[in-house]
């Protein structure tokens, strides 16, 4: 008699998804081995920091003529999904994470920059706010101000400066909703 295995015996869609296991173990071996995986930190950090493009907060009424210290955040996401070594280069790098852009138009959905802002430990921001401030935004500008290089606000109808401690600020733009 023909004794068929456990394995035999098993749901068509069990033997598809040890398949489908084995190929992403393949996949994953590759790209541990690939050479991209072994560069050193150092190597892909300083490559993460060309990869974002840089951030205008200029209105044309601006007196600043070059692009300022921020950059689009937003491009760095991919990078923190390729791998766990990528992502843990990425976040450990603080000068990534520096940006803070916060386009509130739904007061109850945190500003995107909620979600990276705690990796930019101790070094610089630079913030430009658009709109209305969010509650977040109000209260990491009142506990971090002391680091805010630069400070770019577009489309307000009010905002007060006078409650923050800005000691560090290099450069300040206010471009009322007024001037729009």
């Amino acid at each position: 008699k023909y004794r068929r295995n456990s394995a035999d015996r098993r749901h068509p869609q069990a033997r598809n998804l040890d398949r489908i296991l084995s190929q992403v173990t393949q996949i994953s071996q590759n790209l541990l081995n690939s050479p991209a995986a072994r560069l050193p930190s150092e190597v892909l950090s300083t490559i993460f920091a060309l990869v974002p493009r840089p951030h205008y907060p200029l209105h044309p009424d601006s007196t600043l003529g070059e692009p300022s210290n921020m950059i689009c955040v937003q491009d760095l996401l991919p990078l923190t999904e390729v791998c766990r070594h990528w992502k843990d280069v990425a976040f450990g790098t603080p000068s990534l994470w520096s940006s803070i852009l916060d386009r509130t138009i739904d007061p109850s959905r945190p500003p995107l920059y909620t979600h990276y802002v705690h990796k930019c430990t101790g070094g610089p921001l630079y913030v430009h706010l658009t709109r209305e401030m969010s509650q977040s935004t109000q209260e990491l500008l009142r506990q971090e101000g002391p680091r805010i290089r630069e400070l770019y606000t577009t489309g307000f109808s009010s905002i007060s400066l006078t409650k923050m401690s800005l000691p560090a600020i290099e450069h300040c733009e206010i471009i009322s909703a007024a001037t729009m």
